[in-house]
């Protein structure tokens, strides 16, 4: 019994360090699962960091924080205009060689800075990058990925919508940096993530193309076969049906809305006249130009058989009346920042602003296209509606009708 006595504390205090025993001592050394992956992926905690890279968070988050106040004081002092690229660039330059500073001394977050605000940290003009900056760009984004693979607390979403959304980006390059990020990163979702992103990317918006169609939804069969447990599975089925519903060339669902006053918007009823439902809200970026751009278009084409169809999510409905009280558009106004959203949920619009040009037959002809580009194709579609008039009306002998009301 004295040798149990003996070695009794020794054994217990071998087996409470022996690798794999799940006691309450262990217990915050463990690693910790994502929540919705079941794969026992690490997730990066504070109490993992090192010294030194703590150190170098703080950093990060002063030189932020400065950015920022920079920033807030430039739009206080200029006024609206301080919003513009064109404003921000000089601004953003000055603070880009203590952004690349951490980055090289290895801030996750800093790449970050540097990928996202690329163009205007150095100063480049509108237009195609020159080889040499698109080089560059692709060796911060690579460094990133393989350094940061894991990190879903960095890279989501703020990766994802540089991959899905920044024209400086060519496909063949979002394409190589969603496979690095599937090699390098533990996590599955992330992996996953990136997949999405691609097809995403892929996708046809300006025009119809049934090769891109069929390339996108061949990687949303590979999400779904490859990361079925995973939240981008179901995402990627929603992106499957805006494909196969949605995408240029398709004929748009009907759904039904409700403008301000209570009148019932129903898209079928404007069957012969050219669309352009968009989905916004003044909470959103770029609410201003958005206004601008409807204004405009709303009272050139104001004879025209033409009508714009604004859905708003914001959810301060004084706020969204106020928008057509002082100057009024000329746009047909809905309001679904309340309870019910039945037009965003017919078209499973989750990620407003998105806008979708629809020709007379009901059919999708683009999505989010630009100022100069929406207004062109607009005249183009209108052209080819009164071409379609002319044509039936010759057919039939009938009456011409110019038809610019309901």
């Amino acid at each position: 019994m004295s040798v149990l006595r003996i070695l009794l504390p020794t054994l217990l205090a071998c087996w409470l360090c022996a690798p794999g025993s799940a006691t309450a001592l262990d217990s915050e050394r463990r690693p910790v699962s994502f929540p919705d992956s079941g794969r026992g992926e690490r997730v990066a905690l504070p109490e993992d960091r090192s010294p030194e890279d703590a150190a170098l968070a703080a950093e990060f988050a002063r030189l932020e924080t400065q950015w920022r106040a920079a920033l807030a004081e430039r739009a206080a002092s200029d006024g609206p205009s301080a919003a513009t690229a064109r404003d921000i660039r000089p601004l953003e330059a000055r603070f880009a060689p203590r952004f690349e500073e951490l980055a090289a001394r290895g801030s996750g977050p800093a790449r970050l800075w540097l990928a996202r605000h690329f163009r205007a940290a150095r100063a480049l003009p509108p237009g195609p990058l020159p080889p040499e900056q698109v080089a560059a760009r692709s060796r911060i984004l690579t460094t990133l990925i393989e350094e940061h693979a894991s990190d879903a607390s960095l890279l989501d979403p703020a990766l994802f919508t540089l991959l899905e959304e920044d024209p400086d980006l060519p496909l063949d390059e979002v394409r190589g940096l969603a496979r690095l990020l599937e090699r390098c990163s533990r996590s599955r979702e992330l992996q996953a993530r990136g997949l999405l992103s691609l097809a995403r990317r892929s996708a046809p918006f300006a025009r119809a193309d049934s090769d891109q169609r069929t390339a996108a939804l061949a990687l949303l069969d590979e999400l779904a076969g490859r990361f079925p447990e995973t939240r981008a599975s179901l995402l990627g089925e929603v992106e499957r049906w805006r494909l196969e519903n949605l995408s240029p060339g398709r004929l748009a669902p009907d759904f039904t809305t409700y403008d301000l006053a209570g009148n019932e918007v129903r898209l079928s009823d404007y069957q012969g006249r050219v669309l352009v439902v968009s989905f916004w809200g003044m909470e959103r970026p770029g609410a201003e130009r958005d206004l601008a751009l409807a204004r405009r278009l709303c009272r050139r084409l104001w004879d025209e058989r033409f009508t714009w169809i604004a859905i708003s999510g914001d959810r301060d409905r004084n706020a969204v009346e106020r928008v057509d009280s002082a100057d009024p558009i000329g746009w047909t106004l809905a309001w679904e920042g309340g309870e019910a959203a039945p037009a965003a949920e017919a078209w499973r619009v989750a990620r407003p602003p998105v806008l979708f040009l629809l020709d007379g037959k009901g059919v999708v002809r683009g999505i989010d296209l630009t100022g100069v580009e929406l207004e062109i194709e607009i005249r183009a579609l209108l052209r080819e509606l009164r071409e379609e008039i002319a044509a039936r009306e010759a057919s039939s002998g009938g009456a011409g009708d110019d038809g610019g009301g309901e």
